[in-house]
């Protein structure tokens, strides 16, 4: 649902930056830096995998009670170095 408000966001910004910027559209953008063009995954699915399989899992547990994941005392792994994202 966050994923979803913030692409839609930034769908407003390029309409409103398009009223005075010749610009493509805002699909073909996102197709292009998601490297959905040349890629079976796009990079949005590949950092979410990441952040499941290397944040979330190890170091939430699901509590049956309140229904919800919770951060776990003793994580089942070392805390995962994050590197700066690179810009192509």
């Amino acid at each position: 649902m966050e994923l979803q408000c913030l692409l839609e966001v930034n769908r407003l910004t390029h309409e409103l930056l398009s009223s005075f910027l010749t610009l493509d559209s805002f699909e073909s953008i996102v197709s292009e830096v998601n490297h959905s063009v040349s890629s079976a995954l796009g990079r949005i699915t590949l950092h979410i995998f990441w952040e499941l399989t290397y944040d979330f899992l190890p170091h939430y547990c699901y509590n049956g009670s309140t229904n919800r994941f919770v951060k776990t005392q003793q994580p089942h792994v070392n805390e995962t170095r994050r590197e700066k994202m690179t810009r192509e």
